[in-house]
C-alpha cells in the first residue's frame, strides 16, 4: 500500500472545496494535489478500494499506463494522519484545461469542463459575457468526441466502471490537440468490488433505471449518450426528444441522436466501441469533404476493365430550428 502522512505533504494551500473534500495545493510538489475527505463521510470510506486503484496502472503495459494517465487524474497515494486515513494524493490538472469564462464585469479563471462544450453556442451571440472556451465545430470536435468515447472504452476493457459521469466530471481542451481529462477518479470502481464511496449520480446525468442501486457499464453507457448528444449540439442540457434538434438535418446529427436514443433506452445500449466506429466513420467522411475522391466501379461482363470516376465530397452542414 502507497501511503504518505499528512504532515509529510508540506505546506499546503486550498483549491476547491465539494461536498466530499477539499483539494489542496502542495507546494513542495507542483505536479500533485491533496484531497482530504470531510469528517462527516470518512466513516462511509473503503481505503482498501483507493488502494487497489492506485494498484491498476502498475498492471498495465506502459502504452496503456500512459493512455490512463494522459485522460485521468489517477489516485498516487493514500494520505494518512496519525495512521488514519483522511485522502489520498493526486495529479494537478494542467494549465492547458483552463479557460477565462464569465460576466464582463468579472470573469473568472475555470477549469474548461464538458458543461462549457454542452452550453458554448449559448453565449456565443452574448456580449455580457467573456469567455476564452474553444467553439468547437467540425474535425476538432469530432476528435474531442472520439478521444471521450475512446477513454471510456479504455476503462471499460479494463473492466473499471466510471460512475458518475457529468458535465462537471469531465475536463478538455482544444489544443495543441483535443483532449478530455476525467475527474473524480475514487468514484470509478473495479466490476464486481465495492468503491471507495458509495456511487452517486449527478442531476440531468441519472440513469432512471438503476432504481438507487450501484452504478454499473450500463450506466455509463447511458450517460456517456447524452455526453455525445449534448456535447456535439453545444445548446444546452439536451435529450433525443429535445425541440431545439427536431428539426435537424446533418447526417452526423442525426446518428449522434439515433444513438443516444438506444443509449437512454432500458436495454441493448450501445457501447463506448460504438460511438468510437461511428465518430471514427464521420471524421473519415468529414476529412475527405472538398477533396477528390477515386471510386472504383465493379466491372460488368464484357466490360474491358473498371470505370474510375471522380467526384467531391461535400462537408455536412448542421441545421437546428
Amino acid at each position: 500500500m502507497t501511503t504518505i502522512e499528512k504532515k509529510d505533504l508540506g505546506k499546503i494551500e486550498e483549491l476547491s472545496s465539494g461536498g466530499e473534500g477539499v483539494v489542496y495545493k502542495i507546494l513542495s510538489d507542483e505536479d500533485s494535489v491533496f484531497k482530504e475527505f470531510k469528517d462527516e463521510i470518512r466513516h462511509e470510506l473503503n481505503p482498501a478500494a483507493l488502494n487497489d486503484l492506485i494498484e491498476i496502472p502498475k498492471s498495465m503495459t506502459a502504452m496503456d499506463r500512459t493512455f490512463l494517465l494522459e485522460h485521468t487524474v489517477w489516485p498516487k497515494s493514500i494520505v494518512n494522519q496519525k495512521n488514519k486515513f483522511v485522502g489520498f494524493t493526486m495529479p494537478i490538472i494542467h494549465d492547458t484545461f483552463f479557460v477565462t469564462h464569465g460576466v464582463r464585469a468579472y470573469p473568472g479563471h475555470t477549469d474548461c469542463d464538458w458543461n462549457k462544450l454542452i452550453m458554448r453556442k449559448t453565449w456565443v451571440s452574448n456580449p455580457n459575457v467573456v469567455s476564452t472556451v474553444p467553439q468547437l465545430d467540425g474535425i476538432p470536435l469530432l476528435d474531442l468526441l472520439i478521444d471521450l468515447a475512446e477513454t471510456y472504452s479504455f476503462l471499460h476493457r479494463h473492466k473499471i466502471i466510471v460512475g458518475d459521469i457529468s458535465g462537471r466530471n469531465m475536463v478538455w481542451r482544444a489544443r495543441p490537440n483535443p483532449r478530455i481529462v476525467l475527474l473524480d477518479n475514487d468514484g470509478f470502481r473495479v466490476s464486481g468490488v465495492d468503491g471507495v464511496v458509495h456511487p452517486k449520480q449527478t442531476p440531468d446525468w441519472v440513469d432512471p433505471y438503476l432504481n438507487g442501486g450501484d452504478t454499473t457499464f450500463e450506466s455509463d453507457q447511458y450517460k456517456i449518450g447524452l455526453a455525445m448528444l449534448r456535447g456535439y449540439f453545444g445548446v444546452g442540457v439536451l435529450t433525443p426528444n429535445s425541440k431545439e434538434i427536431s428539426s435537424c438535418s446533418d447526417p452526423i446529427g442525426k446518428e449522434i441522436i439515433q444513438l443516444t436514443e438506444r443509449s437512454i433506452g432500458k436495454n441493448n445500449r450501445p457501447s463506448a466501441e460504438d460511438w468510437v466506429q461511428l465518430l471514427r466513420r464521420h471524421r473519415r467522411i468529414m476529412s475527405l469533404a472538398g477533396r477528390p475522391v477515386i471510386k472504383l466501379d465493379k466491372p460488368t461482363i464484357g466490360a474491358p476493365g473498371s470505370r474510375v470516376t471522380t467526384f467531391i465530397a461535400k462537408r455536412p452542414t448542421i441545421r437546428l430550428q
